[in-house]
């Protein structure tokens, strides 16, 4: 995954964490497809499963584990 890649990715959490911040429903189908697809990717499989998350995390853990991502 080159370097872009990633901060493509730490862009589309910090969306996602922004979404579920203000609580606008109306993203969440958006919301669940791009957790998925970002949980697909092996770099940041990793480092989910370091943090441990199960299933979707809140808006918080998503700022972090962008912020994880791009400083990777």
């Amino acid at each position: 995954m080159t370097n872009i890649d990633k901060l493509n990715i730490a862009s589309d959490l910090r969306r996602m964490a922004y979404w579920l911040a203000t609580g606008d429903t109306s993203k969440n189908k958006l919301i669940d497809r791009l957790w998925q697809d970002i949980k697909d990717k092996k770099d940041v499989k990793a480092l989910i499963h370091r943090y441990s998350f199960n299933s979707k995390p809140n808006a918080e853990e998503l700022l972090m584990l962008g912020q994880r991502l791009q400083n990777s």
